[in-house]
């Protein structure tokens, strides 16, 4: 048995006796002080998580590709798909232990094949049972770049009863491709009846969501911010909130300004590109400062909104409970049809008790927002 096959070999837990951690814990922490060593004292750690989507949380999911051969398999996703390389880790052996790139708005992971670790290609396993669905604006457009590329084609672009025009492509290394334009937006109902041999159900949009105040409508008056705006994929949104509001609030501090409460503001949401155009931000005084290339004022109107708060971290079920609370009760947004897709003149996400107030992620409070239609300042062009 190898070195690494030893490493590899799996361990079953075991719980420690509970009188040697409390020793090796005191015989550490005499050697630390005994050294002169600085000591962070941590606040307690809650020893259980009281449900799965606690310890989940606002959860990433990014594809990693291993690939023989990663120095051109980027470049032909560079080629293709317009990637963008963003991180290379090179070992010394040549091979690329690991690559970060961006397509559109969304990341891919690509490394070399490093058997030993399990990172294994289709060329090792004989095939994939796994697809990367890559929505596009043109999919005949990158099928046929795609192909001319070297790419083996496993279904030519065709018209679905989805709404989408797809296409399927196996790249040189092996992975297998979804590629899709949206040309439709039929509704579950429709679907279902054109797909032959299928039953197409969805989930009820609100469910999970624990609404503390119903919705209503009243009257605010107009609200100063500052934030750092970005467009993002919609499943990157969870890990970019946190990284942008860090950013954010170590430029408050450095220049001095009053920092609360979080928000989160959506300019746009673009369903066929999957991205949303938000600002994390935080209310401020007006004039507060000026900002600078990174972190810009802005200001939420003001006029009527239609409003509820949420429990937990189902903010899409409770922004669907909103909306649907909007349809019965014909109530229009101020929004339009924009470049970056669907339009909000003032649409927010404001969290009102954070992990400041109650460590439990169940229970912060956050507040939609969505300004209505209808006034002599309605902002659609």
């Amino acid at each position: 048995m190898s070195a690494f096959d030893q490493l590899r070999t799996p361990l079953l837990p075991a719980d420690p006796d509970p009188r040697f951690v409390a020793r090796l814990r005191a015989d550490l922490t005499d050697a630390i002080r005994a050294a002169h060593l600085p000591v962070v004292e941590l606040a307690p750690r809650a020893d259980t998580i009281a449900t799965i989507g606690q310890a989940i949380g606002r959860a990433t999911l990014v594809p990693y590709l291993a690939v023989r051969g990663a120095v051109a398999a980027i470049d032909w996703y560079a080629t293709v798909f317009g990637a963008v390389e963003t991180v290379r880790y090179t070992g010394d052996d040549g091979r690329i232990g690991h690559a970060e790139l961006r397509i559109g708005a969304a990341t891919v992971y690509v490394s070399d094949e490093y058997p030993d670790f399990d990172a294994v290609s289709p060329d090792f396993l004989g095939g994939t049972a796994v697809a990367l669905n890559l929505v596009v604006t043109d999919v005949d457009a990158v099928f046929a770049a795609a192909v001319a590329a070297g790419a083996t084609v496993r279904r030519e672009p065709t018209d679905q009863a989805y709404g989408e025009r797809s296409c399927a492509i196996l790249d040189p290394w092996g992975h297998r491709w979804l590629i899709q334009t949206t040309i439709a937006t039929p509704t579950i109902d429709e679907i279902d009846a054109a797909m032959d041999g299928f039953a197409v159900t969805a989930a009820d949009p609100t469910a999970g969501a624990r609404i503390v105040r119903e919705p209503r409508i009243d009257e605010r008056p107009e609200v100063h911010l500052l934030g750092i705006r970005d467009e993002v994929a919609m499943a990157d949104l969870g890990g970019v909130i946190p990284r942008l509001l860090d950013e954010l609030t170590a430029w408050l501090e450095q220049h001095s300004v009053a920092s609360r409460k979080p928000l989160v503001r959506y300019h746009a949401i673009d369903p066929e590109r999957s991205t949303v155009d938000v600002t994390i931000g935080v209310v401020t005084d007006a004039g507060a400062h000026t900002g600078d290339e990174r972190v810009v004022p802005e200001v939420l109107l003001a006029g009527r909104y239609a409003s509820l708060v949420y429990a937990g971290l189902e903010g899409a079920a409770a922004n669907a409970v909103l909306v649907r609370w909007a349809e019965a009760n014909d109530v229009r947004w101020d929004r339009w049809d924009g470049d970056r897709g669907d339009t909000f003149a003032t649409r927010v996400e404001h969290l009102l008790t954070g992990p400041d107030d109650d460590p439990d992620p169940a229970a912060w409070l956050t507040e939609v927002a969505i300004r209505i239609a209808g006034t002599d300042t309605d902002q659609e062009p």
